[in-house]
């Protein structure tokens, strides 16, 4: 009787002990603007280039990742992704836009993040 409960006792331990240090898989996320409204075309493309860098630069800088043609992968959660937007939502309130702009961070089909200005 006293090997079998030390048998079970194994067991569990090793199940808990995998399920606790299972990484999670890495996700691709994807980001881009949803919408834009123009209201001065001349400043429209300075003004996207400094949404997609605060993004960018923010992605890059909290989740040690880079972005490649507007998509990157990380296995660190939508948790992290999401602190990793606010930081660029931060930076980009402090700007002053003249057009309109609602930029997403999606994980596969689901929006994750979503800024807008």
């Amino acid at each position: 009787m006293k090997r079998i409960l030390i048998a079970l006792a194994t067991i569990l331990c090793c199940v808990l002990m995998a399920s606790c240090t299972k990484e999670k898989s890495a996700a691709t996320y994807s980001m881009g603007f949803e919408e834009v409204h123009i209201y001065n075309e001349a400043k429209m493309p300075a003004e996207c280039t400094q949404v997609e860098t605060a993004f960018k630069s923010a992605i890059q800088t909290e989740l040690g990742v880079g972005v490649s043609n507007s998509q990157f992968t990380y296995n660190g959660g939508d948790a992290k992704v999401k602190g990793a937007c606010d930081k660029a939502a931060q930076a980009l309130s402090q700007i002053p836009f003249t057009n309109k702009f609602k930029f997403i961070v999606a994980n596969g089909s689901t929006t994750i993040y979503s800024w807008s200005n």
